[in-house]
């Protein structure tokens, strides 16, 4: 298991807003969110001077308490 030291709000938002996952899950890249049951999201993930699109659907959602998301990296761009 993984502790962070975070409210489940602050995390729950660091997940599920657009400009606070392109900071810190994307590094700077882009991240497109449409977090309600069955949405999209989709991520390009920056490393190294290399973009990683990562993509799934939300699957279940329950504001600061649950997030469920399936997740699929796509081909290194």
């Amino acid at each position: 298991p993984r502790f962070l030291h975070a409210s489940p709000k602050r995390v729950f938002k660091a997940w599920t807003d657009p400009k606070e996952a392109a900071a810190w899950v994307a590094n700077g890249g882009r991240a497109i969110l449409q977090p309600q049951v069955d949405g999209l999201f989709y991520l390009d993930m920056v490393y190294l001077e290399h973009t990683y699109p990562h993509y799934g659907r939300y699957l279940a959602i329950d504001a600061n308490r649950r997030l469920e998301f399936t997740w699929m990296r796509g081909t290194k761009g």
